[in-house]
């Protein structure tokens, strides 16, 4: 009797740890999500972020282990011969420990769901040996040099290509699209004709760099800037993209309404400045969305952020 007592206390402790088990995943799969929702993603959210596929290529533009980038081939079900291609560029207030990379993961993966292949760049940071002024703008350009000798073998169309970054990532695809109308004898422009930027949470105006990544990192952006000499009187004129004229390509900045990072006014002030241009320069502020939400496929922002890509590249990339 006493034998069959204890196999029924047994077998109710076990029915409970199940219950709660069942409990806590039932939370963390209708609840978290809710929470994401009316909270916004946040930077804990963030660094969780990662996409489910891994890239079909890593291609190395440089000797260092900061220069590379991950090639995502486009798998839509009506594929044309070339792909249209996004390159990806992440944020992480120019701080290794920020990661990056790994967080467009998930965006990488949804382009290349609906017919557009992703270049996803790796760069040098300014707390990293030979990160900032020069090197680390020279890496994009360079990584925009190794796609343009790997479209060929990749069936990549060069004629659509789309900028897209994140933060400030967001400032580095702005600062590729004006590169070429920047004197320096540092730096090398990006050599491609764009067809358009979309900057997300950017943050175009170097002279807002250190509030907007303050509460971040404790990181110096100066290095960012470069020397001054009797050549180079002006730091900003090759490296803040508000400084650098007139974009040759139209630039979306797309900016959430709850973004304490980049908050919407650096954005508003750039596309005051250069509105009037003939290349098309617009702000969407998307309500409710904080600075992470805008590389979240889970977010409002992305069918937004993907109908924006989709109508620089012609619309001519399968929706799916």
């Amino acid at each position: 009797m006493l034998l069959t007592v204890k196999r029924k206390t047994t077998l109710v402790k076990t029915y409970r740890q199940i219950a709660v088990a069942m409990l806590l995943t039932l939370f963390q799969y209708v609840f978290s999500p809710l929470a994401l929702a009316f909270n916004g993603m946040q930077l804990a959210d963030y660094m969780k972020l990662k996409g489910s596929r891994e890239p079909d290529a890593v291609l190395h533009y440089g000797k260092e282990s900061s220069q590379y980038a991950q090639l995502f081939l486009a798998h839509a079900e009506k594929k044309t011969a070339l792909s249209p291609v996004v390159i990806l560029i992440h944020g992480g207030c120019w701080d290794k420990s920020a990661q990056g990379i790994p967080q467009m993961g998930e965006l990488a993966e949804a382009f290349s769901q609906h017919g557009i292949a992703v270049w996803n760049v790796e760069y040098h940071r300014i707390n990293e040996e030979g990160g900032g002024y020069p090197k680390t703008y020279n890496d994009i350009s360079s990584a925009i040099d190794m796609l343009k000798q790997s479209a060929q073998q990749y069936s990549l169309d060069l004629s659509r290509v789309v900028l897209v970054g994140h933060s400030v990532g967001g400032h580095l695809v702005q600062w590729a699209a004006a590169s070429n109308n920047m004197k320096s004898e540092y730096l090398q422009p990006a050599n491609l004709a764009f067809k358009g930027v979309v900057a997300l949470g950017s943050l175009p105006n170097m002279e807002n760099m250190q509030q907007a990544c303050s509460n971040l990192t404790e990181t110096d952006y100066q290095n960012l800037l470069g020397m001054v000499n009797h050549q180079r009187k002006d730091p900003y004129s090759d490296t803040s993209p508000y400084h650098m004229g007139s974009p040759k390509t139209p630039v979306t900045l797309l900016n959430g309404a709850r973004d304490t990072i980049s908050i919407p006014d650096y954005a508003n002030e750039y596309t005051e400045k250069y509105n009037q241009h003939p290349s098309e320069v617009k702000t969407i502020i998307v309500p409710g969305a904080t600075h992470y939400d805008l590389v979240s496929t889970r977010s409002s922002a992305w069918p937004i952020l993907l109908n924006e890509v989709r109508v620089l590249l012609g619309k001519q990339a399968e929706a799916q």
